[in-house]
């Protein structure tokens, strides 16, 4: 059976599709006729329309031609206004697109082709052009040539192509932070040593014998009190015994601090102390989650509802905050509406526009088997994308929980009976280990592991001496890491890349903020930062130790070179 070949459309500028040479001559955009010639379709459209003539004329002109635009124009018996296209510009513009396109097929970066420069020339022509607040400058390494920056320049976004090297110049420090400068898929090195202050949003690899991070945060620059009265309201609120006093997480902006209290967000200006406003969340739900990414935080709101068929079920909302606009609060629909009987989510990550939904159950029926749910949402019309379930079976040791983290669009957890690090996806062994660990973050091939923790008081009992005094504690006996100590191993082949006697006391908080590790021990009110590369400590604050008399929120979050630390109804922010 023949092949039917199909007619397509010249389309303009405009929108408007040509079907006709008619159509062409009363339309012509001499731009959009020789990008159709110069690929090829031109010819196609017009012998697909048995204008063999014209198509026989475009054949024998040659596109090397200075005079191709006018030759065309008189060949289709049309004016040619020269004043408006720079047939010249163009084909330097199409060449460029052309090398870029073999680096990637990203299209915000491909429409902005003029602002991608191959050199540290064409970078210094492109700092000539910038007339905004601020400006995204790509690099494209294509001759492995380096790119001279320094911090004279602010509020500029620098996003690498092909993992181009940026050297830093400077005298000895580079302000990236204060200066709103971001690196993103670069490579960052310095003929010097650089003491370097990092953006929030950067995302970079770099020489550690020249690039030293600089952060140094010790000071107390204000305290905020939270006042749980004004969440408050009357009817089902006041049965339930809500307590507003106690928030449970706090999440570091720029120019705000959000707290979550019992099913309510409360947004205080850092400048003023100022309580700008708070949403109320679904009543019936203690499940809530929340999480943070980069000036945006996504609530996913749940809603019990009784249905006559299925009984109980669960409905989700899709709630943002944007740090920079506090009081507008988009809510997205998930379409088709999720309805989980048995999924409570447990886990949320964001990636790529897409919400990513885990449910984790371990110990089914009073088993050692485990169940994972999980979904994939769209941020911004709230579609279903993919769904998983899969189950495991004698997953879990007679003393650790299986644990789990979200990295970079994965799901990873920790299987204690085999002792090995799995990936959602893929349903793939990452790598298996020694023995055991705990909770666990993942940043770029490397696993930061504390000690696992034994279920049902069970475990060997240990016993520690340190500054603050003696005592015991349960343990796993295939535990890696020990009280107050950190590990780092190499995912791919499973080597211990270091190990870090981080706290005197427990560590019960474990995050990491691109190339910043933070660790605390709420135990004896000790924060850390360390350089997640180089594990050398940055920053170390003492504050208030828990009080084991009385039950105690304790949170504390990152934003650039602001700390926050949550506790009970107060919030301390260090800089």
């Amino acid at each position: 059976m023949l092949k039917r070949n199909i007619k397509f459309p010249i389309r303009l500028k405009n929108g408007q599709q040509v079907r006709t040479l008619e159509e062409l001559k009363a339309n012509f955009e001499i731009e959009t006729v020789i990008e159709y010639y110069l690929d090829g379709r031109l010819v196609n459209w017009l012998e697909q329309r048995y204008y063999t003539k014209e198509a026989q004329l475009l054949q024998n002109l040659n596109e090397n031609s200075d005079t191709l635009p006018l030759e065309i124009s008189n060949m289709f018996g049309v004016d040619f206004n020269q004043s408006g296209f720079n047939y010249q510009e163009y084909t330097k513009k199409r060449a460029k697109l052309e090398v870029i396109s073999k680096y990637t097929s990203d299209q915000v970066i491909l429409s902005n082709n003029e602002y991608v420069a191959e050199s540290q020339t064409e970078l210094q022509m492109l700092y000539e052009k910038i007339t905004d607040h601020s400006r995204t400058l790509y690099l494209l390494n294509t001759t492995n040539e380096i790119f001279n920056i320094s911090d004279e320049l602010s509020n500029i976004t620098y996003i690498g192509i092909n993992n181009p090297t940026v050297n830093l110049i400077g005298n000895h420090t580079f302000d990236a932070s204060g200066k709103r400068i971001v690196f993103q898929n670069v490579k960052l090195t310095a003929d010097k040593d650089t003491k370097f202050k990092s953006s929030v949003d950067s995302n970079f690899d770099c020489d550690r014998t020249k690039i030293k991070n600089h952060m140094n945060i010790s000071e107390l620059t204000q305290t905020i009190k939270i006042d749980g009265s004004k969440f408050k309201r009357g009817g089902l609120f006041n049965l339930l015994n809500r307590d507003f006093k106690k928030a449970r997480k706090v999440y570091m902006y720029e120019n705000v601090v959000m707290v979550e209290l019992e099913n309510v967000i409360a947004i205080y200006e850092t400048i003023s102390n100022h309580l700008l406003g708070h949403y109320k969340m679904y009543e019936y739900e203690h499940c809530v989650n929340i999480i943070k990414d980069n000036n945006k935080m996504y609530c996913l709101d749940i809603e019990v509802l009784n249905d006559k068929i299925m009984g109980a079920i669960s409905h989700y909302k899709l709630l943002t905050l944007d740090s920079n606009k506090p009081m507008k609060r988009p809510v997205v629909e998930f379409n088709p509406k999720l309805h989980f009987r048995d999924m409570r989510v447990n886990l949320i990550g964001i990636h790529e526009e897409i919400m990513y939904l885990y449910s984790v159950n371990q110990n089914v029926n009073n088993s050692d088997n485990l169940t994972i749910q999980s979904c994939q949402v769209n941020l911004y019309n709230g579609s279903l994308k993919k769904d998983k379930r899969i189950e495991c079976f004698n997953v879990t040791n007679q003393q650790s929980p299986v644990t789990y983290h979200f990295s970079n669009g994965k799901f990873y957890y920790f299987i204690p009976s085999q002792r090995t690090l799995m990936e959602l996806n893929n349903q793939q062994m990452v790598v298996n280990l020694s023995g055991s660990i705990g909770d666990f973050v993942i940043r770029k091939n490397q696993l930061f592991a504390l000690r696992s923790h034994p279920k049902n008081d069970r475990g060997i009992q240990k016993e520690y001496k340190s500054k603050y005094g003696e005592g015991a504690y349960k343990a796993c006996s295939d535990s890696l890491v020990d009280i107050g100590e950190l590990i780092v191993i190499d995912i791919e082949s499973g080597s211990e890349i270091n190990r870090l006697k981080a706290h005197e006391g427990e560590i019960d908080i474990l995050k990491i903020y691109e190339d910043v590790l933070l660790t605390c021990s709420s135990f004896i009110g000790e924060v850390k930062l360390w350089d997640s590369q180089s594990f050398e400590l940055l920053s170390e604050i003492q504050v208030a130790p828990f009080d084991f008399n009385s039950p105690l929120a304790f949170d504390v979050d990152l934003y650039g070179d602001q700390l926050a630390v949550l506790i009970e109804d107060e919030i301390y922010i260090y800089s």
